[in-house]
């Protein structure tokens, strides 16, 4: 590409015509590239005038004449605008020649504008037509009219020439160079032109005559392309010409005087030019690679393919053309590759990166990094480096798959190396052995061997395990076996070989390559395994309880005799169906799910589920298993058991109905107790007004120790009450409460308490001031909580309570904490919460609080821990099990 190139411009400078290459750059129209023919007579070099304004070398001396700088800054200005060749008018000037004298000079000029690929103008290509022969031999025509010599120098003049009259154009005069250009002899003169010529009447030649005769305005042509006769053959010839009409004395047009120059070599080299160039697009646009052409150090786009296109991830040439790369690829100038390209500009050495990584953003829209050969190839004008060809390949397939060779490699190296593999090549041709250091250290050499020594090396009686694998892979391509050596030292060890069989281009087996391992010690575990295992069935199958285990994806691996005489079939049977037969419909799915969810997490598994005995009668089981390990860590399974709990929970069962009927004898009991109780209590005040002891000391007595025992009993029988309600099966709905104003409730209750003791209560609820659970419940444990930091508070001390909350574990705590007379927690821990366990006799109490308060929190899924001295007070901590922090502020 870069070659074709240069022949352009050393071809646009040798070519016999006077032509500029101009930058479309208004208003200074900088020179690219100049003609050597107008440098010469122009008597400039190239260095002076290439990437110069045109106007600063060529202002008056040239175009001076008339309007011609007016005309030539037109004729640019409207090949920009329009994007249309036009021609100026002829131009008279005169240029000093090399011995410095002054010369006429006629031209017939012509602007080209030259577009990219998006439509817009490039350049702009101005070609000038030196008419002066033509010019100078019509003046010369007129000055000897009058002479006899007139038709000599017509004749021997070396522009074609003619003189049309009337308005037929009848032909008055044609030069013998003129007849030749038409194919005709001097017979067609008197002949009008259309008829003279009829062959020239698809061409606009007549009408262009005919229309100068009329307006009588003058018209030139240049390299215009005719097809004439040139020995019976048909030519294409290129002619610049001009139409000048005659005019009598008094202005009128008379006729038309022709002139015309064959410019063909001219035009053929023009056309050679603009052919190669275009064969140069054409190859940019079809290459199978990326490729663009920039200009400037900004590298602005001027030509680019479909690749390219495609590899910018854009649709079409107007998203790029005429914008600076970094612009169009941000994120490939970030990554300091445009620097190189720069930098080419800068030295004019090419540059060629291979698998250069860029970030681009792929027919997803998503980035993803793409790898690239680049090159970028300078490209030049007038000796100066102005643009770079940059040409990509997109190789990211090649890199990673190159990579994922190297990465296998690397992976297969390292499990050589951890897995402490030997490495060994033998070739079945010629016999020859390559080993790597471990295979010969595996076989206890201190040097490779022949093949012979390795083979030797196995056990006469295993060495037929080997011929038969190494038969089978001649026939499937590889092979494994595992056989016993003895080493040089007499070790005898167990190794294992695994390997692949080569064929040759006559798929002939043609080597062995593979890998072998030191077994023993793996051998060894697996011996012990086996027999440890042979133990634990023996050991099983005697047990009275079923035991099974399980592979790690939990298929059957093991049942002993008393599971297969539960279900009433063998191991095969068992193994066939699976569990599934067996276990009740309501719970196979749930203890698959069970089973699955212990293995993953490596946990016990603990499950009761109901399976059928073999006399069709299904029996309550708790199964619990445990996970088991190889020595090296390796999941083996899980091992289990599983008992008959049947009649266990049909005892239960019976004991929780037991309990049940207790709970609603305590309940009824003391709902019937209330009301004579109270009866007894109104009647004793009634006594007390209507009835007059005899004795006043006796009353003293008397009547506050009715009084005493009758409020002992109202509190017993409203605590059993409690502990009725507490025990029996209601469901209570959790709601949001909020703990501060319960506990202001649960303070007003005990405001009496609270005066006795001189308490002061602190509450700290701000890390959760509201929970969800069953307000009755949780007054009640407040209640009681409260009121016995109140009721054990140590007189010799004002009483300080603090409660507190907080969310543990995804749990809410509540603290009670007092500074009251205390207890040994460590002592009465155990039976701290029995029912009426108390532990101060000097102040009532019916032991039923705690009691009630551990069953509210135990049957909501929580927990208390407590810890208190004698003397110190102390620390309720309640998990309330169920209850959660709720959103509430």
């Amino acid at each position: 590409m870069l070659g074709s190139f240069v022949d352009f411009q050393l071809a646009f400078e040798a070519q016999p015509g006077r032509a500029l290459l101009l930058a479309a750059d208004a208003p200074h129209y900088t020179i690219l590239a100049v003609s050597d023919e107008l440098l010469r007579i122009t008597g400039r070099t190239r260095v002076e005038v290439v990437n110069r304004s045109l106007f600063d070398f060529y202002p008056e001396t040239i175009w001076a004449a008339a309007h011609g700088a007016v005309a030539l800054r037109a004729s640019l200005d409207e090949g920009l605008r329009s994007k249309q060749s036009n021609r100026m008018p002829v131009v008279r000037y005169e240029v000093q020649n090399a011995a410095g004298e002054l010369e006429p000079r006629c031209w017939a000029a012509c602007t080209k504008p030259l577009l990219n690929a998006a439509g817009q103008v490039q350049y702009l290509l101005h070609t000038g037509e030196d008419i002066t022969a033509q010019v100078l031999a019509e003046e010369q025509q007129k000055r000897v009219a009058a002479e006899p010599h007139y038709r000599t120098l017509l004749e021997e003049s070396p522009v074609a020439t003619a003189l049309y009259l009337g308005p037929e154009l009848r032909i008055q005069y044609a030069n013998a160079l003129m007849l030749s250009y038409w194919g005709k002899d001097a017979a067609i003169i008197g002949l009008p032109f259309r008829q003279a010529l009829p062959e020239l009447q698809h061409l606009p030649l007549p009408i262009l005559l005919e229309q100068v005769y009329a307006s009588g305005e003058a018209h030139a042509g240049v390299r215009e392309r005719v097809i004439r006769n040139v020995d019976g053959q048909p030519r294409a010839s290129y002619f610049s010409y001009t139409y000048k009409p005659l005019r009598d004395a008094a202005g009128r047009v008379y006729g038309v005087h022709h002139t015309a120059v064959d410019v063909s070599a001219e035009a053929q080299a023009l056309l050679q030019i603009e052919e190669s160039e275009q064969r140069f697009r054409t190859m940019v646009e079809q290459a199978p690679v990326a490729i663009t052409l920039t200009e400037g150090p900004d590298l602005v786009i001027q030509s680019v393919n479909g690749p390219m296109l495609r590899m910018m991830n854009k649709t079409a040439e107007a998203e790029v053309l005429g914008l600076p790369i970094a612009e169009v690829l941000p994120r490939v100038a970030a990554h300091g590759i445009l620097q190189v390209a720069r930098q080419v500009l800068e030295t004019g050495q090419p540059f060629r990166g291979d698998a250069v990584p860029a970030q681009t953003i792929g027919s997803s829209g998503a980035l993803e990094w793409r790898y690239y050969n680049v090159s970028y190839t300078p490209l030049r004008q007038g000796g100066r480096v102005t643009g770079l060809i940059h040409v990509a390949i997109d190789v990211t397939e090649q890199v990673l798959a190159r990579q994922k060779v190297e990465a296998e490699r690397e992976r297969a190296r390292l499990a050589i190396e951890v897995g402490g593999l030997g490495v060994f090549e033998t070739n079945l041709l010629s016999g020859a052995m390559l080993t790597d250091a471990r295979c010969n250290e595996i076989f206890g050499f201190a040097t490779p061997q022949t093949w012979a020594c390795y083979v030797e090396a196995i056990l006469p009686d295993d060495r037929p395990i080997r011929d038969k694998a190494l038969q089978q892979g001649l026939a499937s391509g590889s092979f494994a076996y595992e056989v016993r050596i003895c080493r040089p030292d007499g070790q005898v060890r167990w190794v294992r070989a695994r390997g692949r069989v080569y064929h040759d281009a006559q798929e002939r087996p043609a080597s062995v390559l593979g890998v072998i391992q030191d077994n023993t010690e793996q051998r060894t575990i697996t011996e012990a395994l086996r027999e440890g295992e042979q133990r634990f069935r023996i050991m099983a199958d005697a047990a009275p309880n079923m035991v099974w285990a399980v592979y790690p994806d939990s298929t059957i691996r093991y049942l002993n005799q008393a599971f297969l005489e539960f279900v009433g079939v063998n191991f095969d049977e068992y193994l066939r169906t699976g569990w599934g037969p067996y276990m009740h419909p309501d719970e196979l799915t749930g203890a698959q799910l069970t089973l699955e969810q212990a293995i993953a997490e490596r946990r016990m598994y603990v499950l009761e589920h109901r399976m059928r005995r073999r006399d069709g009668q299904y029996r309550w089981l708790l199964a619990q298993g445990a996970p088991s390990y190889y020595p090296n860590g390796e999941l083996y399974g899980y091992v289990g058991s599983a008992i008959d709990i049947t009649e266990l929970k049909h005892t239960n069962e019976q004991l929780r109905r037991t309990n049940q009927d207790l709970d609603n004898f305590v309940y009824a009991a003391s709902h019937d107790l209330k009301q004579p109780v109270s009866n007894l209590t109104r009647l004793l005040e009634e006594l007390r007004f209507a009835v007059r002891f005899d004795d006043p000391a006796e009353e003293k007595l008397l009547l506050p120790l009715i009084q005493n025992t009758l409020h002992h009993l109202t509190v017993t029988i409203d605590d059993l009450a409690a502990l009725g309600q507490a025990q029996r099966p209601l469901a209570v709905e959790a709601e949001e409460v909020r703990l501060a104003d319960l506990a202001s409730e649960v303070l007003s209750t005990l405001s009496p308490q609270v005066q006795a003791a001189q308490a002061l209560v602190y509450l700290d609820f701000s890390s959760c001031p509201t929970i969800s659970f069953a307000r009755a419940n949780l007054r009640t444990v407040l209640l009681n909580l409260v009121g016995n930091a109140l009721k054990y508070a140590d007189p010799q001390r004002p009483a300080r309570v603090h409660l507190t909350a907080w969310a543990e574990r995804g749990q809410v705590v509540l603290e009670v904490q007092d500074n009251g007379l205390g207890f040994d927690a460590d002592k009465y821990g155990p039976t701290l919460f029995r029912l009426f366990q108390r532990f101060h006799q000097h102040i009532p109490g019916t032991g039923v609080g705690l009691y009630l308060v551990n069953r509210i929190v135990q049957a909501n899924g929580g927990r208390i821990e407590v810890s208190s001295r004698v003397g110190e007070g102390a620390t309720f901590r309640i998990w309330l099990g169920a209850a959660q922090p709720s959103g509430l502020g």
